[in-house]
């Protein structure tokens, strides 16, 4: 999971964030950014995270094969 959340965007960040903030607002800021042990993080917390990370994969997967096929029509059309 940890590749993953490295090639998020900030917007994908922020709702990884968003879904920690729902279990902790333990977090040490830093100049990189916000610094989170997992070990604070609750089972619950850590198996949501894993679902929209799941969930990103899905949809970029979709987005991917949309536009795979919208190319293929835009070839037809030509």
């Amino acid at each position: 999971m940890k590749d993953q959340l490295e090639t998020m965007d900030v917007h994908e960040h922020a709702q990884v964030l968003s879904i920690i903030r729902k279990y902790t607002t333990e977090s040490t800021k830093t100049q990189n950014g916000l610094l989170i042990s997992t070990d604070i993080l609750s089972d619950a917390c850590l198996e949501e995270i894993e679902k929209y990370v799941h969930f990103l994969i899905d949809q970029r997967a979709r987005m991917s094969e949309d536009n795979r096929v919208r190319k293929s029509y835009e070839r037809m059309i030509q």
